[in-house]
């Protein structure tokens, strides 16, 4: 079982390559200026608690997210990135806030560009809007590490659809790993 890095969270635009600009100004004002009003949060929680559900009801992304949580007892491999109803709803608009500050700088970001672009023309763009993006590295990541496994695990959940999906999975060694 192989992830590169569950902890990517990444935002993207496809536009046409004639508002370039304007794209990247919505993505420069979201990395630097996100506000989180207080009076939008509770909305934004349950539509992200809307998209756990039709998550849980799409029987592919299901299974996957099933196998992951068999495979990873104790890392964060086993949780969906999306997290859960429960730690959803209980985001306060501090733990946003305070979490945006510690993981939102330009250490931690990487800014992709694909299209109809030229680069002597986009990059001043770039620095211009994303020069008040913070400087600060983000903390040392927490390393957890996985029980060895020594038994093969197996999960049966039923669901009301017409037809069945299996994914299998092995623990293999890291990228850096001579192997």
């Amino acid at each position: 079982i192989a992830r590169i890095n569950s902890d990517l969270v990444g935002k993207y635009i496809n536009i046409a390559s004639r508002y370039t600009a304007q794209g990247l100004e919505i993505l420069a004002d979201a990395a630097i200026h996100s506000q989180f009003a207080a009076e939008e949060l509770g909305r934004e929680k349950e539509v992200v608690v809307e998209e756990i559900s039709r998550y849980e009801d799409n029987p592919g992304r299901f299974v996957g997210a099933l196998l992951f949580k068999q495979a990873f007892e104790k890392h964060t491999y086993g949780r969906p990135v999306i997290g859960s109803r429960e730690t959803v709803r209980s985001f306060d608009r501090n733990k946003i806030l305070l979490f945006f500050k510690r993981w939102y700088t330009a250490p931690n970001m990487v800014l992709i560009l694909v299209g109809d672009l030229k680069e002597a023309k986009i990059l001043p763009q770039v620095e211009i809007l994303f020069r008040d993006l913070p400087a600060t590295p983000p903390p040392q990541r927490m390393t957890i590490e996985e029980p060895r496994q020594s038994a093969c695990r197996a999960l049966v959940h039923a669901m009301p659809i017409e037809g069945s999906y299996f994914d299998l999975g092995f623990h293999i060694p890291g990228l850096k790993h001579s192997d």
